[in-house]
């Protein structure tokens, strides 16, 4: 009686512990997924950023070379 008794509660506490187990991996994979997309979203970003800084350089260039060409051939007419 008594055996039957310890041998049930020892199946018991087994099994709550394998499901906190399952649960806390669950989290984990859960937490790691989640910081995996932030990752992916903040290199987008950066991506991004990277291409607009880069697209904005280039008309910067573009406009100091027109203004460059504008002076030369103004000092040309002269």
């Amino acid at each position: 009686e008594e055996e039957e008794k310890k041998k049930k509660e020892e199946e018991e506490k087994k099994k709550q512990e394998e499901e906190e187990k399952k649960k806390k991996e669950e989290e984990e994979k859960k937490k790691q997924e989640e910081g995996e997309k932030m990752k992916n979203e903040d290199e987008e970003k950066k991506k991004q950023e990277d291409e607009e800084k880069k697209k904005n350089e280039e008309e910067e260039k573009k406009k100091n070379e027109e203004e460059e060409k504008k002076k030369q051939e103004e000092a040309h007419s002269n």
